[in-house]
């Protein structure tokens, strides 16, 4: 899939501010006054957003086009793409939390190369390689299969799972993942159908399980209850897709073509304004978000212009 859809990048431009503003809530003390509110926000957020991010990815997917590639090129193209960010901004992540958090280099070596990442939302970006990669081989199989992997993976594999620690979480959020790239493949005409009917119901089932209270996140695989995550995820994408569908948005498909800088950029910067531990209210946070938002602009034409490779794209590639 060559050609840009506007609808698929405000989509994502949607998700990425959702995750940017889900990630500063939580520079919010829980005991602060009413803060319950912006809290049910970012439950709310937490319900679909990296499901629907990696759904998406599914989405675009485009085999056939793998296929003539080889795997090498494949792997070149998610490695310039994914990895090489990844590794820049755990070194500028790993730098930043050893002058502010006092954590040694031989953490911020390890946390790197081990997925515990020093850029909190990192752990994303190198799980999705790795899907990426797997799915790459299994998409061959066939639906019937991969339907049954994704069964596997979600219901079962973080219940059953034989190991322990570290290991054990990194192996379980990439076959999660994979699982969410095949609804997003094998599901594609679902994504695509449009229904205001059936996006409203969505959005009413996303406040509808609120009333669980069951928060559930991909990063530590705490998926206490596989089918009411599954769903969350399923109705969250529905919803965003079709929302981005009403009205296509210059400034949201600008989010969404950048999303990876700003997935990387604005948890960067959340580090400095934590630290000063100057985000005890509501008017707080919001100023917060405000001046988040000023670095994450500042610091994306920057590394478009002078750093594309930071970026995901090579040197000499002009990005809008």
């Amino acid at each position: 899939m060559n050609k840009r859809l506007d609808y698929i990048d405000t989509a994502k431009g949607i998700l990425i501010i959702l995750v940017a503003l889900g990630h500063y809530i939580q520079l919010l003390p829980m005991d602060a006054p009413l803060a319950q509110y912006p809290y049910f926000i970012k439950d709310f957020i937490y319900y679909f957003h990296m499901p629907a991010f990696i759904i998406i990815s599914g989405m675009l997917s485009n085999p056939n086009k793998w296929n003539e590639l080889g795997f090498m090129p494949f792997l070149k193209r998610k490695i310039i793409r994914i990895m090489i960010p990844y590794f820049v901004f755990e070194v500028l992540a790993g730098i930043t939390r050893i002058i502010l958090f006092h954590i040694s280099i031989q953490d911020a070596i390890y946390n790197t190369f081990t997925m515990q990442c020093n850029l909190g939302s990192n752990w994303f970006i190198a799980t999705l390689f790795f899907a990426e990669i797997l799915f790459y081989f299994t998409h061959k199989l066939g639906k019937i299969i991969n339907c049954f992997i994704a069964f596997i993976c979600i219901f079962f594999m973080p219940d059953y799972a034989p190991l322990n620690g570290n290991l054990c979480i990194v192996i379980l959020r990439i076959m999660i993942a994979l699982a969410f790239i095949n609804i997003g493949y094998f599901a594609k005409k679902i994504w695509q159908y449009n229904n205001n009917i059936i996006m409203w119901l969505c959005l009413l089932g996303l406040l509808f399980s609120s009333a669980f209270d069951i928060p559930m996140e991909l990063w530590d695989v705490s998926i206490t209850d596989p089918i009411l995550y599954s769903v969350r995820a399923l109705m969250g994408t529905y919803l965003v897709l079709n929302i981005s569908r009403v009205k296509t948005s210059k400034f949201l498909s600008a989010c969404g073509i950048n999303s990876l800088g700003i997935m990387m950029t604005h948890h960067l910067f959340k580090y400095y304004i934590e630290v000063t531990g100057l985000v005890t209210s509501i008017p707080a946070l919001i100023i917060a978000i405000v001046i988040g938002g000023m670095f994450v602009y500042l610091s994306i034409l920057f590394l478009n212009k002078y750093f594309p490779i930071a970026v995901g794209k090579p040197f000499g590639q002009r990005i809008n």
